[in-house]
């Protein structure tokens, strides 16, 4: 419910205002994720949390292939239907993750399932690559 809510706009603020977005060399670390098999609402909640992880750290965005959305016939969703990719483009770097791609690259940082909320990004390894799994973030 709010709490919920409330809890998950703190994570958001915790990242924003505690977090120092570090640069290590000229390549740009990645964020891969996992989009949850979840309704329009959580579909969103869990990419503005990416996009603000993405924006704090410099980090570049990687959206996962389109994929199947709970309480739709959709099999092919995929967030840029909601957000305009120019205007994304300008907040950060992002790229589409291929469909054969490995969802979370030898090398990366795989962090394990836990909820969103307690995810402290900044203990995460600042010179790697970071994966989220299909954490939960329902509503």
């Amino acid at each position: 419910g709010c709490a919920n809510v409330a809890m998950k706009k703190g994570l958001l603020l915790l990242v924003i205002f505690s977090a120092s977005a570090l640069k290590h060399g000229s390549k740009k670390r990645r964020l891969h994720y996992l989009r949850g098999k979840t309704g329009l609402g959580n579909q969103l909640l869990q990419f503005e949390s990416m996009v603000a992880i993405a924006a704090v750290f410099d980090m570049e965005l990687m959206i996962p292939p389109p994929s199947p959305m709970e309480h739709t016939t959709d099999d092919n969703w995929i967030e840029t239907r909601v957000y305009d990719g120019n205007a994304l483009g300008r907040v950060i770097k992002f790229d589409m993750q291929g469909i054969s791609d490995p969802w979370c690259p030898d090398g990366a940082y795989q962090h394990p399932y836990e909820r969103i909320e307690q995810v402290e990004p900044n203990r995460l390894p600042q010179d790697r690559d970071w994966c989220f799994g299909e954490l939960e973030h329902q509503l």
